[in-house]
């Protein structure tokens, strides 16, 4: 147990080199996206620079992230989610 706890309290809170990359990601499609627009996933990946070349998954993740912060709001029309700032 307390090689357990000498392992957690080792991490450093820096944050990771992929988190920072994702942050950067965020602020882009936060700031790309057009306000009053709704977006799908789908449609973010063709329409936003910043969301070019990354997977659906990616995007969904990170995005995901962005409503929980409360930087882009989600609604839900006919099974289908759109995404718009908040």
């Amino acid at each position: 147990c307390e090689l357990h706890t000498k392992k957690n309290g080792a991490k450093s809170s820096k944050p990771t080199k992929a988190q920072v990359e994702n942050e950067g990601i965020k602020n882009s499609i936060v700031n790309e996206m057009v306000e009053g627009e709704r977006y799908t996933i789908t449609e973010m990946i063709a329409k936003l620079p910043c969301c070019n070349g990354y997977t659906n998954s990616k995007i969904t993740a990170l995005v995901t992230q962005l409503v929980k912060e409360g930087e882009v709001v989600r609604v839900e029309e006919k099974g289908r989610a759109y995404f718009t700032l908040a």
